[in-house]
């Protein structure tokens, strides 16, 4: 009887008494979880600890990233607003499609880390979903308009659809001959075509609109040079510098 106590003794002394129920042990539990890249099975263990301590900083930043790891931006987003985390916030903002808070969030975030890659990218990204809606605002609510027909000419351009671009340009230039960046714009097709001829009426008709716009002038001044007429090209040329 006594070798019996004297063994059940020695194995409670070898067994190891659980780990206790606190904030501590399961927020260093997730940290090893995510140094393996594990976070199916940080996961849980940070869940316990905001159970345990509703209001810990530490565990809402480390469960937002985890969740959005594993692709639940959505359900990460209120964890990340209250760590502060901004720089992974807005990278679930724009996986949610919630551009407008995604680009402020990644700006403020990039001042802390200008080159990050990751946040260029998703700035990127969010800055492309902004624009495509307004566009297609633009195109649902005035197809007709000068601004539409420039939009169109921009995406032909892209298409490197030169012809399309050009009949666009000039459409949007008949509803609103005012329209200051189009006369520009027809002034590079034409100089990218190497029609020195069409090229500078274009830019001579932007220097009008906007004589303050300094590319518009260095351009005429550059297709003057161009064409032999040094004394035009060099007046043109120091009005660009100025």
């Amino acid at each position: 009887m006594t070798a019996i106590l004297i063994g059940v003794c020695l194995m409670l002394q070898a067994t190891p008494p659980p780990a206790a129920d606190t904030v501590e042990t399961h927020l260093k539990r997730a940290a090893a979880f995510e140094q393996k890249r594990d976070y199916d099975g940080a996961i849980p263990e940070l869940r316990r600890a905001l159970k345990l301590q509703p209001d810990s900083v530490e565990a809402h930043g480390m469960l937002g990233e985890a969740l959005l790891a594993r692709g639940y931006s959505a359900e990460a987003i209120p964890h990340l607003e209250r760590a502060e985390r901004l720089d992974l916030l807005g990278i679930a903002l724009t996986e949610e499609h919630r551009t407008a808070q995604a680009i402020e969030a990644l700006l403020t975030a990039l001042q802390k880390k200008p080159n990050d890659p990751d946040l260029l990218f998703y700035l990127g990204k969010a800055s492309g979903f902004l624009s495509k809606k307004s566009f297609d605002r633009l195109i649902t609510s005035s197809p007709e308009s000068a601004r539409a027909h420039e939009l169109m000419a921009e995406s032909y351009l892209a298409q490197q659809q030169i012809s399309n671009a050009e009949r666009e340009y000039r459409q949007a230039l008949d509803l609103r001959p005012d329209l200051r960046g189009v006369h520009l714009a027809l002034g590079l097709l034409k100089l990218g075509a190497g029609n020195l001829d069409e090229a500078e009426p274009e830019f001579r008709a932007e220097v009008k609109l906007s004589p303050g716009d300094g590319e518009a002038v260095w351009r005429l001044g550059s297709v003057l040079l161009q064409k032999g007429r040094t004394r035009e090209a060099l007046a043109e040329l120091e009005r660009a510098d100025k």
